[in-house]
C-alpha cells in the first residue's frame, strides 16, 4: 500500500517482492476488482496443477505425482523404519481389446479399470497410471506378502467383475517391497520384472519379486513379454 503511484514507490515495492499494490485512499470498485482478479488466478492455479498432476482420460495420478508423492513417501519409511511395497498392474492382452473393440473401447476399459482398482484399494494406498495400460499402487506400511496379498485381491476383484466394457478383464500383477538403498526407479522395476514374470507364467496372477511362484495363482494360458 502506497501514498502516492509514483514510479520510485513502484519500483521499490516490486523490488521488495510484491506483485501489486493499492494507492491510498483506497477505492472500493478497485479493490474489489483486484481481489476477483487475485481469486481466478488462484483457482486457475489450482486448476492447472490438478491437470499437471492427474491422467487426462482416467483422472487418477499420473508419473509427474509419482515422481513427487513416493520418494517422499520412501524417505518417510526410512525414518520411521516402516516397510512399503509398490504393485505394477498390466491389463493381460490389451491390444486385443483395441484390435477386436476399438480405441474407444480400449479407452473404455481404462476408465472402467482405474475405477475398480481405487474401489478396493485402502485409504492409505495411492494408484498411479504408470503409462498405456499399466497402473501402479503404491502401499506404504506394507510388507511384500502383504501387498501381495493386496494385489490378489485387486486380481479377483478384476477377473470376477461383470460390467467391464469388453466382457471379462484380467491383469497380471508384480510386487515389490522398498530395500535399503533402493531408489524409485530400482524399486519399480523389480516390481515390473515380477509382473512379467506373472505374463510368463500365464497371465491373470500375481508374482512377488524374487518368486518364481506365488500363492494364490490362477490358470491362464502362455503369455509373452508385452501381453
Amino acid at each position: 500500500m502506497a501514498h502516492t503511484s509514483a514510479a520510485p514507490h513502484r519500483i521499490r515495492a516490486y523490488d521488495a517482492g510484491a506483485v501489486d499494490f493499492i494507492t491510498v485512499p483506497i477505492a472500493e470498485t478497485i479493490l474489489q476488482a483486484k481481489v476477483q482478479v487475485y481469486v481466478n488466478l488462484f483457482n486457475l492455479g489450482c486448476t492447472l496443477k490438478r491437470m499437471a498432476t492427474r491422467d487426462a482420460l482416467t483422472g487418477i495420478y499420473n508419473r509427474l505425482k509419482l515422481d513427487e508423492l513416493v520418494p517422499n513417501e520412501i524417505r518417510r519409511s526410512m525414518r520411521y523404519k516402516q516397510p512399503c511395497s509398490v504393485v505394477m498392474l498390466d491389463i493381460d492382452l490389451f491390444k486385443n481389446i483395441n484390435d477386436n473393440y476399438g480405441h474407444l473401447a480400449g479407452d473404455q476399459t481404462l476408465v472402467w479399470l482405474a475405477g475398480v482398482i481405487k474401489d478396493r484399494l485402502r485409504e492409505s494406498d495411492t494408484l498411479f497410471r504408470w503409462g498405456g495400460e499399466e497402473f501402479l499402487i503404491f502401499a506404504p506400511d506394507t510388507e511384500l506378502q502383504d501387498a501381495g496379498a493386496l494385489a490378489e485381491s485387486v486380481r479377483r476383484v478384476i477377473e470376477r467383475s461383470v460390467n467391464a466394457p469388453v466382457g471379462q478383464v484380467t491383469c497380471s500383477l508384480g510386487v515389490s517391497q522398498y530395500k535399503p538403498g533402493d531408489t524409485v526407479d530400482s524399486l519399480v522395476q523389480r516390481a515390473d520384472l515380477a509382473m512379467y514374470e506373472a505374463k510368463r507364467q500365464g497371465r491373470n496372477r500375481v508374482c512377488l519379486d524374487g518368486c518364481k511362484d506365488s500363492p494364490e495363482l490362477t490358470t491362464g494360458s502362455p503369455a509373452g513379454k508385452g501381453d
